[in-house]
């Protein structure tokens, strides 16, 4: 449920990974707002497509929800290029999972479907309020 191809957008005529790997205001830039030449080069192997994992929902949001409220979701995630880049210090050794660089790593809480959820409550003999399953899983197991 959390995994995408990415492509080339067919209007934007710019690859999709880009805005999902490149995004943090810490990575340097020129005075034009583009990236620099070096990272431009650095990250040209994610125009050969790949897919997107996207770690799902905040669990920082949780104290804070109000009933049957949604967490939010974190844009944080994982992408798997079609064709991996080298390492700079092995250039034996790819690069098989990028993240975004510059950005703090995460936990991926992935979405669950209500079938597989219900059947681990039920093992685990939790019986959440309906408000609370409306936060949805990850919410439930820690409230629980």
């Amino acid at each position: 449920m959390n995994f995408k191809s990415l492509h080339l957008d067919p209007i934007e005529q710019e690859h999709e990974a880009w805005e999902h790997l490149i995004y943090s205001d810490n990575i340097s830039r020129r005075n034009d707002g583009r990236l620099r030449d070096g990272d431009l080069k650095r990250y040209s192997h994610i125009e050969a497509g790949g897919w997107w994992c996207h770690a799902g929902v905040d669990p920082r949001s949780f104290p804070s929800l109000q009933p049957q409220q949604q967490p939010t979701t974190k844009i944080w995630g994982c992408y798997k290029p079609n064709a991996p880049r080298n390492q700079i210090d092995d250039p034996g050794k790819f690069i098989k999972y990028e993240h975004p660089p510059k950005v703090d790593l995460s936990i991926f809480l992935l979405d669950v479907p209500e079938d597989i959820a219900e059947r681990i409550y039920k093992k685990y003999g939790v019986e959440p309020s309906h408000s609370d399953g409306q936060s949805g899983f990850w919410y439930c197991v820690w409230k629980t």
